[in-house]
This record gives C-alpha cells, structure tokens and sequence, in this order.
C-alpha cells in the first residue's frame, strides 16, 4: 500500500514539474524608459502611461503598429450624418470583476474623463467634441456632435474605458492602489510602485485570445546604462528607447535583436507666450528683466529656429536615429506639406533677425526640459544651447526628471521649454489641434498648448478642416494650417524620433509607430 502511494506521489511530482516549468517562462520582464505617473487612464495624458495601462483597459479603437484604426471594444462604426456617429459595441465582454461591459460603462467613462481632480494633462480634448450621447441597446451607442467631427473615431482610441461603477465613484488615489484598476484588457494589474515598477498578470479568458505571458513585470530604467545592463545580464527580456551608442554593439551579437521605426513623436521647442511683458528665465546680458517678452515677436521665434543645427542633432547626438523636422509630422504621415521643410541653420541669419526684433546683443535664456523622457533629451538641449551661443543668445540649460518637468511646465514654470508630442491619429491636423490652437480647454483645443501661442487665423483654418468631412479637401485644410504655423514658427519642431527596442534571444517585438512599448507586441520564438 505505502508503496503505491509513493508510486503516485511520484507520478503526481512528474506531472506537475512540467506546468512549474513552464509557469517561470511565460514570464517576462521589459525595461521601460520613462516613469509611469498613475494607473488612472484617464489623469495624466502622457505616452508611457498611456502605452502601459492600455495593457489592463482598452478604448473603443485599437491602433495597429502602422497606425492604422481597428476594432477594439467598438466592433464597427460609421457615421449616420455629418453630427451624428454610431458605433457598434462589442458583445461577451467582461472587465476584469466579472461585470459584463455595455454602454453604459461608455457613457460613464466619459462623463468622468472632464473631472479628474488635477489632472496635469487632460484627455478631455478627445471627449469634449460629443455634445449628446444616446444609448440604442447594452452594445449599441450614438455620439452627437455640434459641428462635423471628422476625427471622433481618432479620439475613441485615446480614451479607455471603466466600469460605470467605478466611473462614478473612484479617485485617482483608488486607481493607483489598484482598488479601482479594472479593465477589460488582457492583462490584471498585480502591483505599482512609482518610479519603480509595475505588474501584471494575464487576464484569463480575455476576449482577444490567451496571451503567452502569465505575468509581466515593467520596470523602470531610467538611466540608459541600467537599460541596457539589465538586457546583458538577463534582468529584463527587452527593453525600449535603445541608447543611441549602444545600437550598433547590440547589432553585431547574435543573442539580441533589434526593431526600430520612424516614429510619429516630435521633439520640438514650446516658448512661452503667456503675457506680453515677460517670459520666465529670460533675460537681458546684464541679468536685469527685459521690458517685454521676446517671444510674442514672431522674428524672435524664427531667429531661435534658424540658430539650431537640426542635421548636427540627428546625426551625432542622435547617431542617425532621428529625421530633421519642419513640421508636427514627418511627410508620408496625413496632412503634412511638402512645402515644410526643416530650416537651414543659419546663426548669422538669425542674429540679423535678432537685430530686428531690438536684440542686437542677443539675451539670455535657460533651456529646460526632461532628463529621462525622450532619447537623448538632455544631450540635446545641451547641444541647443551650444548653438545658441554662435547666434549671440546665452544659454543655459536645467534637466529634470519628466515627472517634476511637465507638472511645472504644464503651469508655465518655464520660458523655453524642450517638449516632445506623439501624434497618435497619425495625421497632422490632430496635433495641430492640441499644440498650436489657442488655449481653450472648455472647446478642447490647444489642451497641451503650453507656450499658450495664439494665432487667430490658424485658429480657424483648424477647426475649418475639422469639421470638413471630405478627405481630401482636410488633407489640403490641414496643410495650409500647418503652413501657417510653421511660418509663423507657432513653435520649433527639431527632429522625429526613430524608435528602437532590443530583445534578448528568444523573443520578437513588432515595432511601432506611436513607441508604445506593449507585452502583446512581443513574442517567444523558437
């Protein structure tokens, strides 16, 4: 008798060892760039946080790696009339506590994406155009429009959606304690520590199909060696944001891969532009104030565009991974001109300019921007204010970490300010919208305008193409509004980035456009 007990004992271990086996590879861990700020999908309008809660909530559109709309908790959509969109709502659905998902859980979500208490960057641009909504039946839901919205669909890929319940009553503190985190995506939120890391676990029965990971760790790496230290050492499987030096070592050895693309992010320089008297950090050669503020003249702004050597930037200190910019977009994406090109450095130009605009002696300035946000921000706001200094302006420079930098940019803290901007509808007009339009919250337009540039031409050559339901007639609205930015130098585009992830040997990442970093883009290969 003990003997066969012992028999099946044995059996039962063999069994089992193999499921433990397997449990410990379908984990994997990714090494992230940037600090990711809350789990609230609806706080703080930023990229990587936006990339990672995608992973526990998801919108009604999904956007491939291309970025291209496809179905996400909306099956299908189509517009009724020029104010009126119906969207059809995904059936046998459920968030992650078992409630079933319907349109009501919508409705709530939206009305809760306007409110969120502090919000230093909100999502309500994507919302505020849907004056009425009306629910047909549980998977059925019609949006109501003021004015033709040609880009609703665009905007319902940027808003995840919550249940009602939690919709109603959760703060962002409860979403950060994981006590409200509940989506429907494929994966559960297990744990978050700021600044550190965040945990996932699958998501059982998801709609989309089984993931092949049980459990995914981010963490947070903020520094570039650290990044790749942990990949050499098999601390973390893949990482994003591959250090520029590091791309061609990891090339040559055959235990890593590498995936990159031209991303849809700008890196672009905002001045503010709040009141007429002064900007914050800028001042004349003898450190008093000057007695207006030099950014309201336009010969100003295209002097400071004119000193920056855009082709030295992307190709020593972004090593050929980044593309001059001389608009939002690079030109094979919707609605960018071929008549925007980068601008052609020229201090000399720019100090005649300088001369115009009453700075003959140029003035100082502190160029202040993220240290751990974009691929080599800090080196390139050092290499800014080097070229600075050949055109007469004294420059400075003051990095932070992006987590202290937007809070305070977002309050106009500074006077120069070294930004980036993904545009996740992948057409021009979108980003036009929220960098460049006057800042009008209420209206949802100019929501991350933080240079607060106010152009009452352009504001209506955008919200013209906005409405304008024909493709074609937008596309050519939208590039005569991107031509009236850029001429006016509404702000300083400097480079598009090429995205690079690298992975350990035995996984494949499919690259993406917007640089979301997500799990369900990485695969175990053979």
């Amino acid at each position: 008798m003990l003997r066969t007990l012992h028999i099946a004992a044995i059996l039962c271990v063999a069994a089992i060892a193999p499921n433990v086996h397997a449990q410990k590879e379908r984990e994997v861990a990714i090494g992230l760039q940037a600090a990711v700020t809350s789990i609230d999908p609806h706080y703080h309008n930023l990229s990587p946080n936006n990339s990672l809660l995608i992973h526990i909530y998801e919108p009604l559109v999904y956007r491939d790696a291309n970025g291209k709309h496809v179905p996400g908790l909306a099956t299908s959509w189509k517009a009724l009339d020029d104010l009126t969109w119906e969207f059809k709502l995904r059936k046998n659905v459920k968030f992650h506590d078992g409630t079933p998902f319907t349109a009501e859980d919508v409705v709530a979500t939206f009305k809760r994406v306007p409110n969120v208490p502090n919000s230093p960057s909100s999502m309500a641009t994507f919302t505020k155009p849907i004056v009425e909504t009306k629910i047909v039946d549980p998977h059925t839901i019609i949006f109501k429009t003021a004015t033709p919205h040609v880009l609703l669909p665009s905007d319902m890929g940027s808003v995840d959606i919550i249940p009602k319940a939690i919709a109603e009553k959760a703060t962002t503190e409860d979403f950060n304690s994981g006590k409200a985190a509940i989506g429907t995506g494929p994966y559960k939120f297990a744990e978050y520590i700021p600044n550190q890391r965040v945990v996932l676990k699958a998501n059982y029965g998801y709609w989309g199909g089984e993931e092949p990971w049980d459990k995914v760790t981010f963490k947070i790496l903020s520094n570039p060696s650290a990044r790749v230290a942990a990949l050499l050492s098999g601390d973390v499987q893949m990482i994003e944001t591959v250090p520029t030096a590091d791309i061609a070592k990891l090339s040559s050895d055959k235990n890593f891969a590498l995936a990159d693309k031209v991303s849809n992010r700008v890196i672009y320089v905002h001045l503010h532009q709040w009141n007429d008297k002064s900007a914050p950090f800028v001042f004349a050669k003898d450190g008093k104030p000057l007695d207006k503020n030099p950014f309201k003249d336009a010969r100003v702004r295209k002097a400071l565009s004119m000193a920056i050597n855009r082709e030295a930037i992307a190709d020593r200190i972004m090593e050929k991974k980044a593309v001059p910019a001389g608009q939002l977009l690079a030109d094979f994406f919707y609605g960018t001109s071929k008549k925007l090109k980068p601008l052609r450095y020229d201090p000399e130009g720019a100090k005649k300019l300088l001369a115009e605009a009453g700075y003959p002696s140029g003035f100082t300035l502190t160029i202040h921007g993220p240290n751990n946000r974009y691929i080599n921000d800090d080196k390139v706001a050092q290499a800014i204010a080097q070229f600075y200094s050949r055109a007469g302006i004294d420059a400075k420079v003051e990095t932070m970490p992006s987590s202290v930098y937007f809070t305070r940019a977002t309050k106009g803290d500074f006077g120069y300010m070294l930004l980036g901007w993904g545009t996740e509808s992948n057409e021009q007009g979108s980003s036009l919208r929220s960098l460049l339009a006057t800042h009008d919250p209420n209206k949802g337009m100019g929501v991350v305008n933080r240079g607060r540039y106010s152009n009452p031409v352009l504001d209506k050559q955008i919200s013209d193409a906005l409405v304008t339901m024909d493709e074609k007639k937008r596309e050519a609205m939208i590039q005569q509004a991107a031509e009236t930015a850029m001429n006016d130098t509404g702000l300083i585009p400097v480079h598009f980035e090429v995205s690079t992830w690298a992975t350990a040997k035995g996984y494949k990442y499919t690259p993406r456009t917007d640089q979301y970093t997500l799990v369900t883009g990485l695969r175990p290969v053979k």
